[in-house]
């Protein structure tokens, strides 16, 4: 009996320690007052979009806005990265500021998980000469940024505003891609 106490212990501890995490990385950037965005932040950065990504069910709990806070803070100061949020989609979500939000925290989660994961720097910013719109890595986190959004909404019964509606169709018949980048 005592081993699985133990191994239920050290197998739960993670669920637990992750939301304190939050708090604790977002009491680190207040201290910090003007911190770089280095990598410890990063990874801060990216823990707290997946943390809000995983936790529907916890919105309104300290360590869920502590983590929304850690993204709202990043999202405005000098990163490597930009968020390529100008879309139609974007656009459509505008109604319902949270699933706006939930774009923006995709976009930046998609953008982390493929450089600590994969090694790809996803750096979306302008490039001189090209229509932003128009950047490979652009259309990549839009699209998927989408698909996280789109099967958030769906596995945690989000209602979407009803101009996100035909997205949503295109995304639950795999023809995102060609609804989402349609001229």
């Amino acid at each position: 009996m005592k081993k699985y106490f133990v191994f239920l212990f050290i197998f739960c501890l993670p669920f637990f320690s992750v939301g304190q995490d939050m708090v604790n990385i977002h009491k680190h950037i207040v201290k910090a007052k003007n911190p770089t965005f280095d990598d410890e932040f990063e990874l801060g950065l990216q823990m707290a979009t997946q943390y809000i990504l995983d936790n529907h069910h916890l919105i309104g709990a300290r360590e869920y806005r502590a983590s929304v806070q850690i993204v709202e803070y990043w999202m405005d100061k000098e990163k490597w990265f930009g968020i390529p949020i100008g879309t139609p989609f974007h656009e459509s979500l505008k109604t319902d500021k949270n699933v706006a939000f939930l774009n923006v925290v995709a976009s930046i989660n998609y953008i982390l998980n493929q450089k600590l994961q994969h090694q790809r720097f996803l750096k979306c910013i302008p490039i001189k000469g090209k229509k932003y719109a128009k950047q490979e890595d652009c259309r990549e986190v839009q699209l998927n940024a989408a698909k996280i959004v789109l099967k958030y909404c769906i596995d945690n019964k989000v209602a979407v505003p009803t101009e996100t509606q035909k997205y949503l169709e295109a995304f639950n018949n795999n023809k995102l891609d060609k609804v989402f980048f349609k001229k």
